[in-house]
């Protein structure tokens, strides 16, 4: 899991990104946001109990084209913009570490 330091270093490279005068780092790609808008909005559904009235594969197979998604983009894309990549990785983390755990207390 993610701990107090790796979060903290993710703040500090998002700082570090933000106040850079590359002006590379200055407007993330329309992919880069829609993928941001999907993962949050899967957050927001998640925990809002909206998520169980949908069909379960599908969820599934929306979940972990998100997370696949966001990691592949955060990586590819981390020099262009650093503040998205972040911000995607860790929404990626966490979305794997929820998964994991639904697995784990669905196999119990």
């Amino acid at each position: 899991m993610i701990g107090a330091a790796g979060i903290l270093l993710m703040l500090i490279l998002l700082l570090i990104g933000v106040l850079s005068k590359n002006k590379a780092l200055g407007r993330p790609s329309n992919f880069g946001l829609g993928i941001l808008l999907l993962q949050v909005g899967l957050l927001v559904l998640f925990f809002s109990g909206v998520l169980d009235k949908f069909n379960n594969l599908l969820i599934d197979i929306v979940w972990w084209v998100s997370i696949l998604a966001g990691l592949v983009f955060g990586i590819h894309e981390f020099r262009r913009n650093i503040a998205v990549s972040l911000l995607l990785l860790l929404l990626t983390v966490v979305f794997m570490m929820i998964m994991v755990l639904m697995l784990l207390i669905g196999s119990m």
